[in-house]
């Protein structure tokens, strides 16, 4: 009989230690979770909503993955950074402070393997039946495949050299609006060539925000103000020449 109890005295002690054991791991994640949410916050705060929204979309990727807190809590709480930072008058003074740039001189759609000419090797059904896939259903399913950020990782089937940012000569354009991803790559033809500019957008942490996501008329309005000639409104250097020039916000999104 007093072996039986202190039996089940030690299988009590150790369903105890196992218990306070699991416990205290679960606090330690939710402790390093909540870093990373005041992570977030304090960059925003801070105006720097690159690094802020990059440290956002790694946690993004890998909710699943211990110590990420729920995406939920990392959409809430950006949303609310962002707001509080937008309320101080002077954030764009703050933002232009931390903003960085990257611009380079890219190449042209001839010199890159064209999506629309490739072979769908997972076509995503996008929740619609069709009887056959049209073209820019063809274009948007493998820009999905092998350009997104949320692209599957596993497997290498896609070209180097694809072409994936949106530029005339490519049907790119047709994935737009792009609300999920972080970033866009424009390319721009401007007279010394067509230079490619990345534009960062609130993507998927604010998702179906008007101002966070570049739209198909900011594409446009974009590619018409690198090249006012071609685009055939020239009066725009006559504008920008005048002292009392002003700007335009066309809510097209991202700046454009």
């Amino acid at each position: 009989r007093t072996k039986v109890i202190r039996m089940i005295r030690f299988q009590s002690f150790h369903i105890l230690f196992a218990v306070i054991g699991r416990c205290a791991s679960s606090f330690d994640g939710f402790a390093v979770g909540n870093e990373i949410i005041e992570e977030i916050e304090l960059r925003v705060q801070a105006g720097d909503l690159t690094s802020a929204r990059k440290r956002a979309f790694d946690c993004l990727v890998s909710t699943r993955v211990s110590p990420c807190p729920p995406e939920e809590s990392i959409k809430r709480s950006y949303e609310s950074a962002t707001a509080n930072l937008f309320r101080q008058e002077a954030y764009l003074e703050l933002l232009k402070d931390v903003a960085t740039s990257d611009n380079s001189d890219g190449f042209s759609g001839d010199e890159c393997t064209k999506i629309e000419g490739l072979e769908i090797q997972d076509p995503l059904s996008f929740g619609i039946e069709l009887p056959e896939k049209n073209h820019g259903s063809r274009v948007i399913e493998k820009w999905r495949e092998c350009c997104s950020f949320f692209r599957p990782r596993e497997d290498e089937i896609c070209e180097d050299d694809l072409c994936c940012h949106l530029s005339p000569g490519l049907d790119n354009h047709l994935i737009l609006p792009a609300l999920r991803e972080p970033s866009v790559t424009v390319g721009l033809p401007m007279e010394r060539g067509v230079e490619n500019v990345t534009i960062e957008q609130d993507g998927d942490l604010r998702m179906f925000d008007v101002s966070g996501v570049l739209w198909p008329a900011g594409y446009l309005l974009g590619l018409c103000l690198s090249n006012p000639t071609e685009c055939g409104v020239s009066e725009v250097f006559d504008f920008l020449r005048r002292d009392n020039a002003v700007a335009v916000e066309i809510g097209s999104g991202v700046g454009f």
